[in-house]
């Protein structure tokens, strides 16, 4: 399963709040789950009221808590710690499908765009200009813009390829001329400063030339660049920092999987294992 950090920090905190209800009914294995006790669960979670303001969780929170929990007892099967999977009939609730409530118009985008100072002595305000128009030209998420190479994007043919996206799944999508000039304008009079070492700069990808201009046509080499698009000394939009969660997607209360499902009660640890683990992405 390949999940992302920040997919696994999640599942592993809301299996945290079913480890600790768990333990406060002195459940201290995952082979003493059944599936009245899930059912009693999902009760639980159903019927819980938020500490603070006394509201229900929504059906979208019930869901996640819920899913990492069969999910869990999905793994614990498929390696044998478990004979069957007692989660394999929980119901999960319906997530609602609703329409973003607050969408920007067009002048209200144009406002947010044109607040950024692009005459900035140290150049990072044309990156940062580049990069919201990017978002608004593409509609790709943040983490793939963060992540975008040199050679991904092809201001001759207005693509962007963005690699490993949502699902890990590559996709090309396109761009507009005026998010292509902003980046044109970042790699050629700003990015030049703040490059390290042996970068070859955009120069060496075939693409970075667009036919329209014809102020820019450097020379291509055979190899395009792979170095990342965004530099800069301070980055305004950073990639999530690593936490203590961003591990294989395997849980920490299990040692390696036994070679027989009868020699489950072997392998299993105590749930508290998993419960530190959990408190401490919390905390």
């Amino acid at each position: 399963m390949h999940y992302s950090s920040h997919t696994v920090k999640n599942r592993r905190i809301e299996l945290g709040y079913f480890i600790d209800w768990c333990e406060e009914r002195s459940i201290s294995r995952p082979d003493e789950v059944t599936r009245a006790l899930l059912e009693r669960y999902r009760q639980h979670v159903f019927h819980y009221r938020r500490k603070d303001n006394g509201t229900p969780l929504s059906f979208q929170t019930q869901h996640k808590r819920l899913i990492s929990v069969r999910m869990f007892f999905q793994w614990l099967t498929r390696q044998y710690h478990l004979l069957f999977n007692p989660a394999s009939e929980l119901e999960l609730p319906r997530t609602e499908q609703r329409l973003p409530r607050h969408v920007l118009n067009v002048a209200e985008v144009e406002q947010v765009i044109n607040a950024i100072e692009v005459e900035e002595p140290t150049g990072l305000g044309v990156r940062d200009r580049a990069m919201l128009e990017t978002l608004y030209s593409t509609g790709m998420r943040r983490g793939e813009l963060v992540a975008l190479r040199i050679d991904d994007v092809d201001l001759r043919e207005g693509t962007v390829f963005i690699r490993l996206g949502k699902g890990k799944k590559d996709r090309v999508v396109p761009i507009g001329a005026r998010a292509c000039a902003w980046i044109e304008k970042y790699l050629y009079t700003i990015r030049p400063r703040y490059l390290e070492g042996d970068d070859p700069g955009p120069c060496s990808s075939p693409n970075m030339a667009p036919e329209w201009t014809a102020s820019s046509s450097p020379a291509s080499s055979s190899a395009p660049s792979s170095e990342p698009l965004w530099s800069g000394s301070r980055t305004r939009i950073r990639t999530p920092p690593a936490t203590c969660c961003a591990t294989p997607a395997r849980p920490t209360c299990w040692r390696t999987a036994p070679t027989s499902a009868t020699s489950r009660h072997s392998s299993v640890m105590p749930i508290s294992r998993l419960l530190k683990s959990t408190r401490a992405c919390r905390s």
